[in-house]
């Protein structure tokens, strides 16, 4: 193990009970993300009230390096693992306490795995920034009645059950949920400003997602050449990396938005960026959830989002962010602009938005759901 997790008394539980639950968290995928996240989250948050907490990933990923810089049990599972079953040799031990977790798509396949060789364990499978492939194989994985589902929202929730209605009966909605760290906003935004040479009396905005089609980098941009048009001076951080980046600078520049849009490539910290910046965008058309929304809600940021998918249920339009028509640029440069006229309105609605997301969207709210789901189905996994 890389790794051992300090571990202290649960709340409201004796020394001497038996069978409290241990934890098993599997995400396989090579990149950091919103799912990665929520799996270092929810580990930590577990470990605080004192479970037992491993977490499963890819060697030499972002998810195992972090799971060991912060005292956690780690176990790298290299694999191809494809109905392979080595990787159960891992999980040989497991009994009526352990509860499993996964996230990758092949790390379903071995929940399936360990359902055929008569685990006694829980299993669950957490759906937090993908849809369920429409295609024999999953529909099969997920028919399987000894695995339940978790899904980030009920929209993503509605998702499945469209493809998948039979699962009605075992699938739960577990939002995630984020901390609201202190931070200061003003060192943060002149940090930017130094570094690249940019005015700090521009607007600051900020889209941070990776770069593939569905996250609206391509609607932002052309919103934000009408902006420009308008007169406003602004600058904008492309915050994260993927396959479209080359293609999303070359049309940035044909827009004529070279000299206002800086892609900063994959950040570690994202909360020194998204801290010095006035407005957080999440552009992308039905995005499961949103955790872009409530990590800008959490730092008292003015949101904008697509008014589709998760956001709808995590923004209320006009009172803790801006809910905006989807593929509609003018929209977008609309609203950009009354918050670039008014700082006030920018300032209360973040203020409004770090109240909201504290009583609905708090770490702690998310690890207490999530024993609350565990708890409610005892029976869940058994051979």
């Amino acid at each position: 193990m890389n790794g051992t997790a300090t571990l202290t008394r649960p709340e409201n539980r004796s020394a001497g009970e038996f069978g409290l639950p241990r934890f098993h968290l599997i995400n396989t995928i090579k990149f950091w993300g919103g799912g990665e996240r929520f799996i270092f989250d929810l580990a930590t948050g577990l470990a605080a009230k004192g479970f037992d907490v491993t977490i499963y990933g890819r060697p030499g990923k972002a998810l195992l390096s972090r799971t060991a810089a912060a005292g956690l049990a780690s176990v790298p599972l290299s694999a191809n693992f494809d109905y392979d079953p080595r990787p159960l040799l891992k999980f040989r031990a497991s009994t009526e306490r352990d509860v499993f977790v996964a996230m990758a798509p092949r790390d379903l396949k071995l929940l399936r795995l360990m359902t055929l060789f008569g685990t006694p364990a829980k299993l669950f499978w957490y759906l937090g920034v993908c849809y369920p492939v429409n295609n024999r194989e999953y529909l099969w994985l997920l028919k399987n009645e000894n695995i339940r589902l978790m899904a980030v929202s009920e929209f993503l929730k509605s998702e499945i059950l469209s493809r998948v209605p039979q699962v009605a009966n075992r699938i739960s909605v577990l939002p995630a949920g984020v901390d609201a760290p202190a931070v200061d906003a003003r060192a943060a935004r002149q940090k930017l400003a130094e570094k690249y040479g940019v005015s700090p009396r521009r607007l600051f905005l900020g889209i941070f997602s990776r770069l593939v089609g569905w996250k609206g980098h391509s609607l932002l941009f052309r919103a934000l050449s009408q902006v420009k048009k308008a007169g406003v001076d602004f600058h904008l951080w492309v915050v994260g990396d993927g396959e479209n980046r080359e293609s999303l600078e070359e049309e940035a520049q044909g827009l004529g938005l070279a000299g206002e849009v800086t892609f900063t490539g994959h950040q570690t910290d994202v909360v020194s960026w998204m801290a010095g910046v006035d407005i957080v965008c999440l552009p992308s058309e039905n995005e499961p959830f949103g955790y872009v929304v409530i990590e800008g809600m959490a730092l008292g940021k003015a949101v904008l989002a697509s008014a589709s998918g998760g956001p709808l249920e995590i923004l209320k339009d006009g009172r803790d962010g801006m809910l905006i028509p989807p593929d509609n640029p003018a929209e977008w440069a609309i609203a950009i602009l009354e918050l670039a006229g008014n700082e006030k309105k920018r300032a209360e609605l973040g203020q409004s938005a770090r109240r909201s997301v504290m009583e609905r969207f708090s770490r702690e709210g998310m690890v207490a759901r999530f024993l609350e789901i565990v708890n409610a189905h005892p029976a869940v996994g058994r051979a």
